[in-house]
């Protein structure tokens, strides 16, 4: 096996074909489409439980406004709250678990672009390609 000189200019080295180079660069553009799915997941997972929050504390809070003008008793009040606390907790759990996520999807993507700019069988142009500057 033929191993790369140090003064050799960083770009495609004689013993790698653009083949290699080829499926090299198909390698870190699928890891990039890895990455920005999970960061989607994460902001879908984020959207989808503020909704559900919001769904659970203002279905509990009209339940209450609707039934209220016909006389519901003071000690019911406890149980509104309390629904509209679960609600915000939803939203809330599920927005910093949301977070959590993009944040996995984001550490993958910094370690690409830090294995994608400091390889030597890549040109500059096929970085910038890969990149997607």
């Amino acid at each position: 096996m033929e191993t790369l000189s140090l003064s050799e200019p960083p770009g495609p080295s004689s013993a790698i074909s653009e083949r290699q180079v080829d499926a090299l660069a198909a390698r870190y553009k699928n890891a990039y489409s890895t990455s920005r799915l999970v960061i989607g997941l994460g902001t879908f997972l984020q959207v989808m439980s503020v909704l559900a929050g919001v769904v659970v504390a203002g279905g509990v809070w009209l339940n209450f406004s609707s039934s209220h003008s016909a006389g519901v008793p003071p000690e019911y009040q406890t149980v509104v709250w309390g629904g509209v606390g679960i609600g915000v907790l939803i939203a809330a759990q599920g927005y910093v678990f949301g977070e959590f996520i993009k944040t996995a999807g984001q550490v993958l993507m910094a370690g690409l672009d830090t294995a994608v700019n400091t390889s030597t069988l890549l040109t500059n142009g096929r970085k910038v390609e890969i990149l997607g500057l």
